[in-house]
């Protein structure tokens, strides 16, 4: 038979017992959710990392991207590293044999020929005229022409540019600098300012001699045409 002394130590031996387990229990689940923690933030770092590896890549394209553009392209809208309009026309007068005191009127623009930056060249001496296409990114002559002229009308001192707008620009009231395009040419050996002046709905082009300043062409008429 047994005693209630003994009972009440059977009692406590088995709440023993209880806290023992839970608290086991207890140790057992920390330790699985200290553990899934542990895995969780190893992935997130892993998922960072890989993040920090993917940024790190793209700066670093971006980097380079910025770079070959800043190698390629100065603040005027030309490609660096090619020469300048001065050097394309240095190397053609080299290349033509003429000195910059022969040279009446010259002209330099940058252009592209199937695919090719290069840079077109055109001056006049008192009974040549020359044009070239110079490389722009190595100089190099790819092409040249040259033309005598006759002497109908190379003798005295020509005109500028500036004197032929203006005589130009003398026949159109209300017309301006920004209205005209001008450029020098030959025509059977005969050096001319060809232009044309486009001014409210008119379109006016004209011929004007390089040495005496007479207008040799005039035609108008409506840009609509």
């Amino acid at each position: 038979m047994i005693s209630i002394e003994d009972g009440g130590i059977v009692m406590r031996k088995q709440i023993l017992k209880t806290v023992g387990v839970m608290t086991l229990v207890g140790i057992f689940m920390t330790g699985c959710a200290g553990a899934n923690a542990g895995t969780e933030m190893q992935n997130n770092n892993a998922g960072t990392g890989t993040t920090q590896t993917t940024t790190s890549s793209t700066t670093q394209t971006t980097q380079s991207g910025n770079g070959g553009t800043t190698i390629n392209t100065n603040n005027s809208g030309e490609q660096s590293g090619t020469i300048t309009e001065e050097k394309a026309k240095k190397i053609a007068m080299e290349h033509a044999g003429v000195k910059e005191s022969d040279i009446t009127t010259s002209k330099v623009k940058q252009d592209r020929d199937d695919g090719i930056l290069i840079y077109e060249v055109k001056f006049f001496t008192a009974d040549k005229k020359y044009e070239y296409d110079i490389k722009a990114d190595d100089g190099k002559v790819l092409k040249v022409d040259y033309e005598t002229i006759s002497g109908q009308n190379n003798t005295g001192k020509q005109i500028t540019e500036d004197e032929a707008k203006k005589i130009a620009l003398e026949k159109v009231d209300g017309a301006t600098q920004d209205d005209i395009f001008l450029t020098m040419d030959t025509d059977d050996g005969k050096v001319l300012y060809e232009g044309e002046i486009i001014y409210g709905d008119q379109e006016y082009e004209f011929e004007i001699d390089a040495y005496t300043g007479d207008i040799v062409k005039w035609e108008a008429g409506s840009v609509f045409d």
